[in-house]
């Protein structure tokens, strides 16, 4: 029975190194796979678009404040009550184009934030995550450590296997373990005799289990 429980415990500890294999492995694919969606020339282009629309929205957004100007001179021109649809046309206008400059700046800085974040490395940074991650998995599987009860389980079967190997040397050589030595002699003068449990013995006994 502990033969059995000790069997399904390696079982299940080699179902774990296996699985462990597949994560590294998945690993190994995803940090490839990165490196090769990320070169040089990609990340390079992209930072170039990414400069070349900030560009783009900060020209927008001085156009858009000279509109605005010019809207805010157009309406000081007039003298009418705030009640005539010209005013309340221009008042309208001018929120729009001060909503849209708003918009805009906010997006400039989104995309500066983007751009800062492609300066420092975002990339390589994860890439570095990811092989550490790696090491860390590769360290473990070398150690074949996953918690402590595999800690545990591991001496249970080094010592099994130490067992199983002790039984097959002893079963290879012929020595079959002696469980009773020489017995003194009778009074008679007999010499006494070699008495084992098992059916099999070897022709002499091992020098270390003759009692002199």
């Amino acid at each position: 029975l502990e033969m059995n429980k000790l069997k399904a415990a390696i079982k299940s500890f080699e179902n774990k190194e296996k699985e462990y294999e597949k994560k590294i492995h998945e690993l190994q694919n995803e940090i490839k796979r990165y490196e090769e969606e990320n070169s040089p020339e990609i990340y390079k282009r992209e930072i170039g678009a990414l400069r070349h629309k900030i560009n783009e929205y900060k020209g927008k957004t001085v156009r858009l404040e000279e509109k605005l100007n010019q809207a805010k001179k157009k309406n000081d021109k007039y003298i009418f009550d705030d009640v005539t649809q010209h005013i309340k046309d221009q008042n309208k206008h001018i929120n729009n184009l001060r909503m849209e400059i708003e918009g805009n700046k906010n997006t400039i800085m989104q995309l500066k934030n983007i751009l800062s974040m492609y300066e420092t490395d975002v990339r390589k940074m994860t890439i570095a995550s990811l092989l550490n991650e790696l090491w860390s998995r590769m360290r473990y599987r070398n150690l074949r450590y996953f918690d402590w009860k595999f800690d545990r389980l591991m001496r249970s079967v080094i010592k099994f296997r130490q067992n199983i190997k002790n039984a097959n040397r002893i079963e290879d050589s012929g020595e079959i373990a002696i469980t009773e030595v020489r017995i003194p002699e009778h009074p008679d003068g007999d010499s006494g005799n070699i008495r084992t449990r098992n059916r099999r013995y070897p022709d002499t006994l091992p020098a270390n289990l003759i009692v002199k």
